[in-house]
Parts: C-alpha cells; structure tokens; sequence
C-alpha cells in the first residue's frame, strides 16, 4: 500500500521552534504578577480530522482502504506551572484522554436492479465503515510566553500513552435507499476488537493560546485554543495522522515559592527611562495624491459561453449555475442580468430557455463529452439529457426541437496533463441554428474611469521595538473608505485603484485623507498626520451642460477560441463584421488578446497578440475610413481578467477585447 507523503509533519517541529524562538526574542507585555508556581487542573473538548491511509485486516486494499474519518474527544487533568522569567513560564500537564471517531472507505459504484416496474439497471454501493474508541494518558511540557496583557502563547512537545483501544468494523448500504445486506437490514456488523497495530506510546506536538482571567491573588480561569498533532502515525503499519482541535480552559491557583528577579523602583529624582521611538511616515507615486473621475456613457457586449461544466463523473447541473422554478420563468428577462460576466454566465440555460421560447423554429443540438478519467458509458448522453430535460420542463420547450448526442473527448480537447484540464474536458456544447440564441448580452451603462488609474503608496517606520501590526486607512468623513492592514513589518508598497472596500469608486465630489497607523511589541502605537486626497468628478451631465467633447465607449469580447489556437471562429467573424458596421469615421478601436492560465506564460503572450492580429485584420477589411486601429503590442496573456480556478473562467480568458472609443456628437 503506497503511504501518502508526510512532509508536513517534517516540518511542523522546525515552524512551531521558529515561532516560539521569535515569540521568545521579542519578550513583550512582561506580567506584573510576581507568583512563582502555580498548580491547578485543566478541560478540553476537542475535534479531531482523522487522516488514514490504511487497509481493513482481512479484506483486499482495492476493498477496503480506510481514507477518510472524523471524531471528537475530551480530556482532564492537572497541570503544574513554573516562571523562570517575567516573560517565559514552563508548563507540565499530565492527564486522561478519551477519542471517539470512525474511518471510511468509500465502495466502488457496481451494477443493481432496481425494484420498479421497470427493473431499471441503477449503481449501488456499500461503503465499509470503522468506528474506533481509543483512551490514554497525555504528558505535555510547554513554553509560554505573554502576547499581550492577558493573553499568552504556547509550543509544546509530549507523549501519548495508550491504555485501551477497540474497533468496530461494519458495512453501510448507501444507494439505492432499498439496496440490504446479507442481515436483511441497511447496517452489518462485521466484527469487534483491537483490529490495528497501536504504537503503545506516540510523541505529540502542540500549540495554544489562553487568556488569563484573575479569581484571585496569582490565580487565573484562563479559557483555550490548542491545536495538537501526533509526530509519527499512530499505528505501525500504514499511515494514521490526526488533527485535533480542542476548545477548554484551566484553572490556577498560585502558591508561594521564590519571586521572579524584578526590576527594582528608581527613586523620585531619577530620569525615567525613555520609550522607544516609534516613528511612521508614507510616501506616495505621484508625489501629489489626486484623482479625477470621468464618466463616459458606455455599452457592454456580454458574450455567452455555449459550454456548461460538469463535475467529474457526475450528471447533475452544479449548484453554481442558476436554475429556476417553472413559475419563475415569466420574470425572468435579459434587462435584469446587470451583474459581473461570470454571473450573466451562470444565466446561460435560462437566456437560452427565453430565446428558444420567442423563436419557435430554432433548433438546438446539445453534445455532451467526457474526460478520459471519468467511468460510465452514457456519462456524455446523460450530460446532454439533463440540461434537455431543464429546457424542456422548466421552459416548456418542445423536446422535438432538440437533439441529444454524447461523444467522448471534446473535438479540441484541452490537454488533461493537470486537473485543469480534467475538469474543461467533462462539459456540454450547445449549438443552434439560429445565431440569434447565442449573441452576446447587450446593456448600456455610465462607466467610470480613474486617471491616473492608480497610485501607490510606499509606508516606512523608525520602531526601535520592532512593527507588530499597521493599517492604512483612507478615511471620509470620519468613517473608513478604504483600509489595508496587516501583522509583521510594513510592505514595500500598496497600490491602491482609488475604489472603496466595497468596490465602488467616488461618484460626487467627496473629500478624502489618509493615514498610517503602526504598532510595536510595547503596545505603542503611532500615526501620521492625516493627508488630504483631492477628487475631481466629471460626469456625463457636466459636460453637456458646458458643451465639452465627449466619449462613448463601447466593448466587446470574442469567445470561442479554442485552447492555444488563435483561429476566430465564424461566428465571430460574423460578429467582429457587425461591429465594423457600427463604428463612425474618427473613431479609435483597440484590440487586446487574452489567454487562459494552463501550458507556458512565454507561449500565451504570444498567442494573446496573435488573436488581437487576426481580429484586426477581420475588421480592418469592412471598417470605414479615418478609424484608428490599434493591436496592443504585447498582449495581456495570462492576465486574470476572470478567475482561472473555474472552467468557464479559463474559457472567458480565451478572449479578445474590442473597446471602440466614439467621440459623443454635440
């Protein structure tokens, strides 16, 4: 049985060390309790994600392969504390432990009849299930160190020592709800016992954080959060690891015992000593922070991708598309898809629906295909069949009207050397007969333009004690616009496109400022004086109004093309003439070629241009005089128009952008 890697558990021991060492130097918030021991006992409740890799004795690997599991536990127990410093106290607890869980293997789909009428052939499968209890005896020894006032961090290293351990194995019906065992029932005990070897005593890594509440004089409630991993396995054969989180809290009672050194009092006419210089400043590009907001009556081609993503091996629409109720369908119009791309995307079956339903004689062919890693003969045919069925149910579309085909891969299939690639080949293709149900989603709307597009702001700091923590905040009328933050040292720099945490850029003159704001390991903080920001907005009103010239601003994107090929298909053409024939003399076009994220960024560069070039080259031979034309000389390749973790995304990344820019008539 091959063991999955373990690297992490590698390097677990080398962070947790580097944490604690760097927690150690800094040496912050000392405590100004002067109690020395304390003892007291401790409680936790904990989740546990159990991580197997192990075969069931007495069945085959290819049967019964734990992968899977989960549990939960608790623990009590009594602790002892020693301070060897004001700012580092060591910690031993000793205590009984008590997990309860279960491990799955997931079984093979296999063949069943069904008990209908029409004895219809469904998979079935019976999943193999251990259930385990296991009870010992923890010793952990730890170094805490202060955060800040109350509350503290901890790393530690332990012992597991098992006392008792037994399993049970059983097997589940999952599907079909009528499959039963050889019991007659849907649940089968298989066996009871101590079923894996046990290592008799396996070292532990910790790490915690508390917050001491006081009850009294050197004693604390402190409630807990500690996260704890065995180093090795827990059983001598396969692979076992378990992440467990546990939520409890202890009590400390403090007795006497020989005082920390304490740093003794100066006397009044002594010169306090200084605090340590904390000191901010920001820099900006371009030196002088302002902005203007210019806004330019636009219109949008949203372009529709006639593909629909499946999950692996599976026939059901993801959840991710939008489906509606047949009752719904009578309010559902194109005017309303205003959002992102990807969001009128996921719109697609139900914009197809309305268009098939208002031209009767469109025909639609739907083709389904699979990967070469997915199973099942009709997976592709049982794809194509369920978007039918949604066209025809929910929008009441003749089934005569369209036709189901299930192939294999696709006709260009992208190349399945990533997951990337598994995931684009498992789709359906939508074709129609007339173009009309595929164009893109036009809408008019007020876009708006930042110049300059950005800036970028450059933070610094004197901290003598080091940075903890920094924010930077762009602040409007006492309230926050925009704010960047972060832990450890200051970035380099932070650029900033002017808009708001919530994605929005100023719509009406608003006056604006920002500041930094740092922290040190003292708990010092400090700020710089706060700098005004000068906006300007120029709206499509105000220029009327003055008679100034104006712009119209229009896009379009091409989709279909296929991966890493730079041929525009004949709807496009279509398309890219139809624009041509839209655009008026002294008009600027512009072209920019964009690719997915898969196969080499040097290649998608160079693949970007080469779509931009062949778009261009479709309009140059039907647009109208004085029209400048521009190719973007090196295309925007790999640039993340949309996100690359999605099919559809990587798909809307294989685009061209056309912005035509119209100076408004007077």
């Amino acid at each position: 049985m091959a063991r999955k890697p373990q690297r992490y558990r590698l390097l677990l021991l080398p962070v947790m060390l580097l944490s604690m060492t760097g927690l150690l130097s800094a040496q912050p918030f000392p405590s100004d309790d002067s109690t020395k021991y304390r003892f007291g006992v401790f409680f936790n409740l904990e989740s546990r994600g159990e991580n197997p890799d192990l075969v069931i004795p007495g069945y085959s690997p290819f049967c019964g392969e734990l992968l899977e599991g989960k549990g939960s536990g608790w623990g009590i127990g009594g602790l002892l504390d020693i301070t060897l410093l004001r700012w580092l106290t060591v910690e031993g607890r000793i205590g009984f432990a008590r997990a309860t869980g279960e491990m799955t293997h997931r079984g093979e789909p296999f063949p069943i009849r069904g008990d209908g009428e029409d004895l219809e052939v469904v998979d079935g499968r019976v999943d193999q299930i251990v259930d385990f209890k296991s009870t010992g005896i923890e010793l952990i020894f730890s170094g805490i160190v202060p955060v800040s006032h109350r509350l503290r961090a901890s790393l530690g290293l332990g012992s597991w020592f098992r006392l008792f351990s037994e399993e049970t194995h059983r097997e589940v019906a999952v599907t079909p709800g009528t499959l039963l065992l050889a019991n007659n029932k849907r649940e089968l005990e298989l066996r009871t016992g101590t079923l894996f070897p046990y290592r008799s005593i396996v070292p532990l890594a910790t790490a915690g954080v508390q917050y001491d509440l006081p009850i009294g004089q050197g004693s604390y409630l402190s409630p807990e959060l500690r996260l704890t991993v065995p180093i090795i396995d827990w059983t001598t054969e396969g692979s076992w690891q378990t992440l467990r989180l546990s939520l409890g809290g202890s009590v400390r009672f403090g007795i006497p015992g020989d005082h920390p050194e304490v740093d003794p009092i100066q006397p009044d006419d002594t010169i306090p000593e200084r605090l340590p210089t904390l000191i901010p400043d920001i820099l900006t590009d371009p030196r002088i922070v302002e902005v203007e907001i210019t806004e330019y009556d636009s219109t949008e081609a949203l372009p529709l991708l006639n593909r629909l993503f499946f999950e692996e091996n599976s026939s059901e629409i993801p959840e991710r598309y939008h489906l509606l109720d047949i009752s719904e369908t009578p309010a559902f119009s194109i005017t309303q898809l205003n959002g992102p791309t990807l969001e009128v995307y996921r719109d697609l079956l139900n914009v197809i629906g309305l268009r098939l339903s208002r031209y009767p004689d469109a025909k639609v062919t739907i083709t389904g295909y699979h990967n070469a890693r997915e199973t099942g003969q009709n997976l592709s045919t049982e794809r194509g069949n369920v978007v039918k069925d949604y066209l025809v149910e929910t929008w009441e579309i003749f089934p005569e009207r369209i036709t189901v085909r299930g192939e294999k891969l696709p006709p260009r299939p992208v190349p399945e050397r990533t997951e990337e690639g598994m995931r684009e080949n498992a789709h359906v293709s939508i074709e129609v007969n007339n173009p009309y149900i595929l164009i893109p989603v036009l809408r008019n709307y007020v876009q708006r333009i930042a110049s300059p597009p950005s800036v970028t702001f450059y933070p610094k700091a004197i901290a003598e004690r080091g940075v903890v923590d920094w924010q930077l905040d762009v602040e409007h009328e006492g309230g926050i616009w925009k704010r960047f933050s972060g832990t450890g040292w200051l970035p380099d720099s932070i650029q900033w496109n002017w808009t708001s945490d919530s994605g929005a850029l100023p719509t009406l003159p608003i006056e604006l400022s920002y500041r930094l704001t740092v922290g040190d390991s003292l708990g010092q903080r400090s700020s710089t004086p706060s700098i005004p920001i000068e906006v300007r907005t120029n709206t499509v009103q105000e220029r009327l109004e003055n008679r100034q010239q104006d712009t119209v601003i229009e896009s379009y994107s091409l989709l279909l093309f296929d991966y890493d090929s730079p041929e525009v298909s004949s709807f496009d053409q279509a398309l890219i003439k139809a624009i041509a024939g839209r655009v008026q003399p002294g008009a600027t076009v512009r072209f920019t070629g964009y690719t997915d994220s898969l196969g080499d960024a040097r290649r998608n560069n160079e693949l970007a241009q080469q779509r931009a070039e062949a778009s261009a080259k479709i309009f140059r031979t039907v647009a109208p005089e004085r029209v400048e034309i521009i190719i973007n000389d090196l295309g925007s390749g790999e640039s993340e128009r949309y996100p690359f973790d999605t099919p559809e995304g990587r798909a809307y990344n294989r685009t061209v952008v056309i912005e035509v820019r119209t100076p408004a008539k007077k």
